[in-house]
Formats: C-alpha cells, sequence, structure tokens
C-alpha cells in the first residue's frame, strides 16, 4: 500500500499552470470506490500553493520536494501517527494530481508514497486513511511477527497471486 516513490523530477511547467491543472484536478475528482488517492502533508502542500500562487518561480516559498514527515509516528517504520485530521494535518490528492505534483518536486529520499483506496462503507464513500493492520506469524515461531495493511477495497485473491509468486 505505501510503496517507497523514487521518481525522477522532470521539467514542470508555470507555476499557474501547475495550479490551474491541480486545481482542477481536485474539483473534478469525486470519491469513488477503489480509486486511489494520497495523503500529502497540510504545511507542504499550503506551502506549494503559496508559491503557485504568488508566481515568483524564484521565491523563497518554493515547497521543495514533497515530504510527508511530519505524518509519521517514526521514520524508521513509516508507521502514519494516530489521529491524523483531513485539512488540518493532510491533504488528499487524487493519482493524477499525485503523480503530476510527484514529477514537477520529487519526493524526500526513501519515503513512501502514501497510497490509499476509496473504500465504500454504508451510506458514504471515503479514503481509508488507516488500512487495516495485520500480525502475521507462524505459531512455532512467535517472535518473528510480520506486519501487513490491507485496505477494505482489496481482495484476498490479490493477495494469493502475490504468495505465489513469492
Amino acid at each position: 500500500m505505501a510503496a517507497t516513490t523514487s521518481a525522477a523530477v522532470t521539467e514542470s511547467p508555470g507555476l499557474e499552470t501547475q495550479r490551474k491543472e491541480i486545481e482542477s484536478m481536485l474539483q473534478e475528482h469525486e470519491l469513488c470506490a477503489g480509486d486511489t488517492w494520497y495523503l500529502v502533508e497540510r504545511r507542504w502542500y499550503e506551502q506549494w500553493k503559496e508559491y503557485v500562487v504568488t508566481g515568483d518561480q524564484n521565491s523563497s516559498s518554493f515547497p521543495g520536494q514533497i515530504d510527508n514527515t511530519e505524518l509519521f509516528e517514526e521514520l524508521d517504520s513509516y508507521h502514519l501517527k494516530e489521529r491524523l485530521v483531513e485539512n488540518e494535518d493532510f491533504v488528499l490528492i487524487p493519482a493524477e494530481a499525485w503523480r503530476n505534483l510527484l514529477a514537477w518536486y520529487g519526493m524526500v529520499d526513501d519515503q513512501p508514497a502514501l497510497e490509499r483506496k476509496v473504500v465504500d462503507l454504508p451510506s458514504t464513500v471515503k479514503v481509508e486513511v488507516y488500512p487495516v493492520e495485520i500480525f502475521l506469524c507462524l505459531h512455532s515461531n512467535m517472535e518473528n511477527v510480520v506486519t501487513a495493511q490491507f485496505s477494505r477495497a482489496d481482495h484476498i485473491r490479490k493477495y494469493k497471486r502475490i504468495e505465489k509468486v513469492q
């Protein structure tokens, strides 16, 4: 679910074009079960918005690489802090907007992309910020615990295929 991202930064379009493209994607994309959205640390996103609004590519408001450090409890495990609040701690970005921001700005080395699925719950659809986390071990070796995260949108067939490949 949270694969490390090491995309090369490409030459970005002008700041006004960036702003319009991302705003358009945010307005056009509705939450749809099974779709992928990304968490971006709110302060980085606000810095980016200020940067593209000022229109000065030499501005001190340049946000730098996407940095979600403040969302993690520990940088060793990249485990999300508990009780993060949307639009206070992070913003949600549709996959297409994420790919653009990642191509234009890159991401802090070794930091995983915070990819999340949209799930269909009774009477609502929402981004599953905290996927189900399961601890797995063999009864004969209880000290060797492996943690795995699963989205409610995932199908068990996906994991059976992965197991066969390994």
